[in-house]
Parts: structure tokens; C-alpha cells; sequence
């Protein structure tokens, strides 16, 4: 809904203040309009991929602190946590660059690809792809617990 408010107002905006020209060419040769719901799509799929790791997290641990500084961290330090992982160029590259927290870098290399494509080391369809099989994932693990809590 968030997403959708925000393509209101920028469209408002847009008519209100000074003329936008739509079907300028843009990032990736697209037009800018193309471009914005590309990008809105790109978010949201890595919100949802956020939101499917903190419904996971809250299902397996019981402990609402934990679950909530679990979730910050994952927020605020996923990205870095992967880089950092990354960074090491080890044998286990090629495996830790498919990780979870790595994938939640989508939105930031859609936008640069070029700054960000150096610590993914994933293209955007690779990553994409990867959020979504890891959205998929944490939802049906996270419900499976879910359903099979005691409470």
C-alpha cells in the first residue's frame, strides 16, 4: 500500500510542481516511467524478502527481545555481515554469495550497478532470482513452524 502511495504522490507531485517527461530514456536505456515501477518491483520484493526473515526469526525463537534485536541486526548489519563475508575471497565464494543477506542488497544494485555488482558478486537477475526463492523458503519454513507451535 506504501508502494502504491508513493507512486500516487510522485505522480502528483510530478503534475503539480514542473512538467516530467515520462518517456525519457533513463537508467538501463529505459523509459523513466518503466523505470520507477522496475524499481518499485525491486523493492518490494526485497522488503519482502526482510519481512519473510523476521517472520521466520519470530517464529523459531520465543523470546520477543531476541527476536527483535535479531531482526535490527539482520535490518541494519545484513548487508555489511555479507560483504564482509565476501570479502575474504575464499574457496567458499561461489556458495556464500548465494547467501540471505546478501540477496538483501537487490534494491541498492539495481540502482548502482556498478558500485554494487563488485560485493554481490551476483548479476540482478541472479539476485533476484535468489530473494525470491529465499522469500519462498523463509514463508513456507516459517509457517511450518508456525503451524506446529505450541502455545
Amino acid at each position: 500500500i506504501l508502494h502504491v502511495l508513493a507512486i500516487v504522490f510522485t505522480f502528483t507531485l510530478a503534475a503539480t510542481m514542473r512538467p516530467v517527461s515520462w518517456l525519457s530514456i533513463y537508467q538501463y536505456h529505459q523509459p523513466l516511467v518503466v523505470n520507477m515501477f522496475l524499481t518499485t518491483g525491486v523493492d518490494i520484493i526485497t522488503s519482502m524478502l526482510i519481512i519473510s526473515i523476521v517472520f521466520m526469526i519470530s517464529t523459531i525463537i520465543n523470546s520477543n527481545a531476541v527476536v527483535v534485536t535479531l531482526s535490527i541486526a539482520v535490518v541494519f548489519f545484513g548487508e555489511y555481515i555479507s560483504s564482509s563475508l565476501l570479502a575474504n575471497h575464499s574457496l567458499l565464494t561461489a556458495w556464500v554469495k548465494w547467501n540471505p543477506l546478501n540477496m538483501t542488497m537487490l534494491t541498492h544494485q539495481y540502482v548502482y550497478y556498478a558500485g554494487y555488482h563488485e560485493t554481490t558478486l551476483l548479476t540482478d537477475p541472479q539476485i533476484t532470482m535468489g530473494a525470491l526463492t529465499y522469500i519462498l523458503v523463509f514463508f513456507a519454513l516459517g509457517y511450518l513452524i508456525f503451524r506446529k507451535k505450541r502455545f
